[in-house]
């Protein structure tokens, strides 16, 4: 089945204390660090992406851009949306 532009898929994460910026050197920040929030959006991606790809083929992240909105503390739950924009070849914007 072909994807089109506007499919999306959703992953979420409940934040646990080895998943924070204080186990990666950010004493006491108890939060959500930036690099698990990005492989979050990288799942997120996967999760649309893969079911539409042929057998053996994966894809690369190329670019990442993200603002966190607001902290999310141990215990609370993230969640990231990818939504597919447009295809280009083989390109997945």
């Amino acid at each position: 089945m072909e994807i089109r532009p506007g499919a999306t898929a959703e992953v979420a994460l409940t934040v646990t204390s080895d998943r924070t910026a204080d186990v990666l050197g950010n004493p006491g920040v108890t939060v959500l660090a930036t690099p698990f929030l990005i492989g979050l959006l990288e799942q997120a991606a996967g999760t649309l992406i893969h079911p539409h790809l042929p057998p053996g083929a994966s894809t690369v992240g190329t670019m990442v851009e993200m603002k966190h909105l607001a902290p999310t503390p141990v215990g609370m739950t993230v969640r990231a949306r990818a939504t597919l924009l447009e295809t280009d070849g083989r390109r997945y914007l």
